[in-house]
């Protein structure tokens, strides 16, 4: 007899128990995907920044090889530059330099230097053929790298590719050269390979 008196009770608690649960559900409602900034304005490896005389700032992307340049603000001014091997285009830009006469140098990996007006005006090109990874410092100044059997060598170099300098050096399985895939991330080092490849 205890039992069909305890039946209604418990029915009657189950369905208290579901109302009060249903009252408490919370509800998502899903809308617009979430946007930070504009694409325009979106990068996908910032490799080297510079500003020039007017607070101006100039950015280079490793996976668009284009030059952008922005206001203090922030608002976009120019783009230029193209991803290609002719004049004024890019192969693999790794740094960029405002320099004292107003120009703009971009430094491809591999052995080019472009220089640039503020403008974006295509002024010139220098070609260290055989220097790595070369930088500006002065106007017939450049830095970059030479590659040996044994090991790299930092150089001092002139316009003509004439090596006014050297410096030091560092031994091979001592450093290591990126290697990027599709998407510009390393996928592998030669140091990697040397080290795999000698045990």
């Amino acid at each position: 007899m205890r039992r069909i008196h305890l039946l209604p009770i418990l029915t009657v608690l189950f369905f208290c128990i579901s109302y009060a649960y249903e009252e408490n559900l919370l509800e998502i409602q899903l809308s617009n995907p979430l946007e930070i900034g504009k694409e325009s304005l979106m990068f996908g490896s910032i490799v080297s920044v510079c500003e020039d005389g007017q607070a101006n700032f100039y950015v280079i992307d490793k996976l668009e090889p284009q030059v952008f340049k922005f206001s203090s603000e922030g608002k976009r001014l120019l783009l230029f530059g193209n991803e290609g091997q002719g004049p004024g285009d890019f192969q693999r830009p790794h740094r960029i330099t405002f320099t004292e006469d107003g120009k703009i140098v971009v430094a491809d990996e591999l052995y080019y230097l472009s220089f640039f007006k503020a403008d974006g005006t295509f002024l010139k090109r220098i070609d260290l053929n055989g220097r790595m990874e070369p930088g500006y410092i002065g106007t017939d100044s450049f830095y970059a790298w030479i590659w040996r059997p044994d090991d790299k060598q930092q150089i001092l170099c002139d316009a003509s590719n004439t090596t006014v300098r050297t410096f030091h050096s560092v031994a091979k399985g001592s450093f290591s050269v990126n290697v990027p895939d599709s998407s510009g991330r390393a996928a592998a080092t030669r140091s990697d390979a040397t080290r795999s490849s000698s045990g």
